[in-house]
């Protein structure tokens, strides 16, 4: 699967009634594409840049703009993330990675649903992302800290205090971070957190530095089962591998 990057936000008219999305470092998403964004596509946005936020549709006279979810300042179940890259045809310049969480309770938490039209204020976001700062320990190796519980729980909106659910922790590999560069993508859900197990991701070297066929869009490649790959050699593709670690309270 891919999704294309874009390099500036389509021209809105002012004042129209709109879906936004936040830039993510030089990248941002395509406005249609992301109209369906999955957990794994807001990991891949938030590990680019500053942080991935999705904001839903809907017209109202406030402003929820200004709302700014804060880190959970005292967590407690924290885990150790380790990156590592085998085979791949060449080195990355650039890695980042990030966590993502969704609102848990948004019939409580979020403010209310137009009577009319159903829709939730334009800018009441109910998923955001926390940065994981990566340190690279060898050519092939990364490590860094992240936490399930990262973000904090409190009245965001004026009304109940919002609960989070933690999706994936995602890590986003380029050749350097160049304009129009591959991104390769590998994340971890919950349950895989929770097993502490190495999970290898595949991706074919062709991709790398840049999709031949989209030299110039840098598309985001996901990393999948070595099963989804049945006409390639173990030649034809690398790994990245993804494991997590408890760390104690």
């Amino acid at each position: 699967m891919t999704i294309h990057i874009k390099e500036e936000y389509e021209h809105l008219a002012d004042g129209a009634c709109t879906d936004r999305f936040p830039e993510s470092g030089n990248h941002t998403i395509n406005h249609t594409e992301s109209k369906n964004m999955n957990f794994r596509q807001m990991a891949v946005t938030a590990a680019l840049g500053a942080g991935a936020a999705t904001a839903l549709s809907g017209c109202d006279a406030h402003d929820y703009s200004n709302v700014k979810f804060q880190p959970n300042p005292n967590p407690k179940d924290s885990y150790e993330l380790t990156v590592k890259v085998d085979g791949a045809p060449g080195l990355f310049k650039y890695a980042g990675a990030s966590t993502t969480l969704q609102i848990a309770n948004p019939g409580d938490c979020l403010p209310p649903r137009d009577p009319f039209t159903g829709a939730r204020p334009r800018d009441a976001q109910d998923i955001s992302g926390v940065a994981v700062n990566l340190t690279q320990t060898s050519e092939v190796t990364w490590k860094g800290e992240f936490s399930v519980d990262g973000l904090l729980e409190a009245p965001y909106y004026g009304r109940a205090v919002c609960r989070w659910n933690f999706t994936v922790v995602g890590v986003s590999l380029m050749a350097t971070g160049a304009k129009g560069e591959t991104v390769f993508s590998a994340d971890l859900d919950l349950s895989q957190v929770r097993e502490e197990k190495p999970v290898a991701l595949y991706f074919n070297k062709r991709w790398y530095p840049r999709d031949p066929d989209n030299p110039a869009k840098g598309d985001v490649f996901y990393g999948t089962e070595r099963s989804r790959y049945p006409g390639s050699t173990d030649a034809d593709l690398f790994t990245i591998t993804l494991s997590a670690r408890k760390m104690a309270p």
